[in-house]
């Protein structure tokens, strides 16, 4: 998701590369989780609430809307 958010120049955080151990790629997703792949150990580990994934760790499958507290 990270890579699709820069693809069409939306300006998403991440200052771990990628990695998933920042936590700054935060989103809330508003529709279509069940369009993103599990979520990974690294995500487990991240002080993310219901609905809240790491886009640098959510792959998309198909339709989703997601957004942040800083768009």
């Amino acid at each position: 998701m990270l890579d699709a958010a820069r693809a069409v120049g939306l300006p998403l955080a991440s200052s771990c590369r990628g990695v998933g151990i920042c936590d700054s790629c935060q989103v809330v997703v508003v529709d279509g989780a069940e369009n993103l792949t599990a979520p990974t150990e690294q995500e487990t580990h991240a002080s993310l609430r219901g609905g809240e994934r790491l886009a640098c760790q959510a792959y998309i499958v198909g339709q989703v809307t997601v957004t942040t507290a800083y768009w």
